[in-house]
């Protein structure tokens, strides 16, 4: 058997046992998946990722970026405007140069 049937061979055995969460979820893990690494403790059984409603709502809006309200001249929102505007202008020079 050559190199390149085994290594079919184990990729159709691994697509396999990938368990399928339903389409829609919002988590990358399935129901049930077991989540290595996160019980610290020899005696305690192993965590299991549970299913997307039972999870807190909050949960899913933590990664989200802040959104900064307007509030006129000089304020928070167009100091971070104008921050992200001069970075690029930085760059578009520091690439120029190394044209």
């Amino acid at each position: 058997m050559s190199l390149r049937t085994r290594f079919e061979s184990v990729l159709r055995v691994r697509t396999c046992d990938i368990p399928r969460w339903p389409a829609g979820s919002r988590s990358t893990c399935a129901p049930n998946t077991i989540l290595a690494g996160l019980n610290y403790r020899k005696d305690q059984p192993p965590v299991l990722a549970l299913p997307d409603e039972e999870y807190p709502t909050w949960l899913w809006s933590l990664l989200d970026p802040p959104a900064l309200v307007d509030d006129g001249p000089g304020g928070k929102a167009e100091k971070v405007r104008l921050r992200k505007e001069n970075r690029q202008r930085i760059r578009d020079q520091n690439f120029m140069k190394t044209q």
